[in-house]
């Protein structure tokens, strides 16, 4: 059902953004632009709607995506009813005085935990008590959650990350001819990556008082600090937990070696033994595991007395997770109509043309973050761009491996993080704003200025390159 690219391909998109910066209703705005879609694609929003979730949503990368973010939703009502979070904000609260600290420790915790997924819920969750108490803005703890996930895993080679796109860069014709060759100009093009650098080195000095905040982070703050209001007091979902609430919960004490490191460390056996012997991604197998534990241990312990007990607290992992679910979806849903009108292939060739060797960095640069941001999906952003990209390169250096070509590879990659990493429709976006407690739309308003910044000196850096 594609149709001829043009510049309608982009409304849906469009209208989604729009609608959710002026309604901050983000999964209604979606839901808009899913509609627009199925109108250009000809069809009624009925039946639109019906066509694009069962193309989009019917597959087992969608599933996987699903049973992950429960999982994950579930391991932390776990971890939280063994007094997990609650001990280790108690300990945090004791060393961490002010908002330096806290912030700082936050970003040192996300620095740690390098995965998308798991590092923006589980620091968003154990810091926000902490952020809480000193009257830190959910905003600006979703926005150092936020770009110390992606931002981490696209500088360390040995992830999926570094598997995914070393898989790419082996095209038809390309003088990379195996994974592990791949797996070296990626490496080599990290030092090239200079959103990704910037991005992590900037909100340190924000989270370090040294840049101050400034735009609507600034006006978060303010509210946060002299209204005492951590939680914008127009949103939609997101609740501010009281004070005297946090501390009542300071006073559980729980073993951090049996609730915390032996799941923890269960996760890395079975994710490590995934990738490095059988070469698989193994995440949803080691959340399952780390659950599975969870469950018989605290059974055994007492602190789950019935089926009854345990289905309370996984209705309630659901039912937390479902909104940001959903969004997901939609997102997915938004996707996949892009695709179909040929929203990517419209955004390449009008800038295509006008790409020389000396421009071919920061082009290449701009339109991942055009095409990520669109798409909220750097991975697909790395699977449309490579292709076009990679052969030019390739046949301007002689079918030689250059600097040019880790420069290339890099502002590839380092603009599919910033497109995701500003997107409202980002999977890894929404999940930061869960960990934080959140409303989606500020999270996004408040940290775009912050990432438009830091994309632009890296796109003067590849200018210059």
């Amino acid at each position: 059902m594609s149709i001829e690219p043009g510049i309608w391909s982009i409304l849906p998109f469009v209208v989604a953004i729009s609608c959710a910066f002026i309604t901050r209703a983000v999964i209604m705005s979606l839901v808009a632009g899913i509609v627009v879609g199925a109108l250009q694609l000809g069809l009624t929003p009925v039946k639109g709607f019906s066509y694009v979730f069962q193309e989009s949503l019917a597959n087992k990368e969608f599933i996987w995506l699903c049973i992950v973010v429960v999982l994950i939703s579930l391991l932390f009502e776990l971890l939280k009813k063994t007094g997990v979070v609650a001990e280790i904000a108690y300990k945090l609260s004791r060393r961490l005085s002010n908002k330096t600290q806290a912030t700082s420790a936050a970003w040192v915790m996300g620095m740690a935990i390098i995965d998308d997924y798991f590092s923006p819920l589980l620091t968003g969750t154990i810091m926000r008590p902490v952020t809480d108490k000193l009257m830190i803005s959910r905003e600006k703890l979703a926005y150092i959650v936020d770009a110390t996930a992606s931002s981490v895993c696209i500088l360390v080679p040995f992830t999926a990350w570094g598997g995914y796109i070393a898989s790419l860069l082996m095209i038809d014709g390309s003088p990379i001819t195996s994974i592990e060759q791949g797996l070296s100009v990626f490496t080599h093009s990290i030092f090239y990556n200079y959103y990704a650098l910037l991005i992590i080195s900037f909100t340190l000095l924000i989270c370090l008082n040294l840049i101050p905040d400034f735009g609507p982070m600034k006006a978060a703050e303010l509210r946060a600090s002299i209204k005492k209001q951590v939680v914008n007091p127009h949103t939609l979902n997101a609740k501010s937990m009281p004070v005297e609430e946090i501390e009542s919960g300071w006073t559980t004490s729980t073993s951090l070696t049996a609730n915390l490191a032996v799941p923890l460390l269960l996760m890395v056996s079975v994710a490590f033994v995934g990738a490095s012997v059988f070469e698989q991604n193994w995440v949803l197998d080691a959340l399952l595991v780390a659950v599975i534990y969870l469950y018989i241990s605290m059974a055994v312990r007492g602190q789950l007395k019935s089926f009854v007990e345990a289905g309370t607290i996984t209705n309630k992992a659901i039912t937390l997770i479902t909104p940001t679910v959903i969004m997901i979806a939609l997102a997915h849903c938004l996707n996949f109509i892009s695709l179909e009108l040929g929203a990517a292939d419209y955004l390449k060739a009008i800038l295509i043309d006008v790409v020389s060797f000396e421009t071919l960095p920061v082009f290449a640069f701009l339109l991942a973050g055009v095409i990520a941001f669109s798409t909220g999906s750097s991975w697909g952003t790395y699977a449309v761009l490579f292709p076009l990209f990679l052969p030019l390169v390739h046949q301007l250096n002689d079918q030689q491996i250059t600097d040019m070509t880790y420069v290339v590879v890099a502002a590839i990659v380092g603009g599919g993080v910033f497109g995701d990493h500003a997107s409202p429709v980002s999977d890894t976006s929404m999940l930061a704003s869960v960990g934080a407690g959140c409303e989606h739309i500020d999270h996004i308003v408040t940290q775009l200025p912050y990432a438009l910044l830091v994309a632009t000196i890296s796109a003067v850096f590849y200018a210059f390159y």
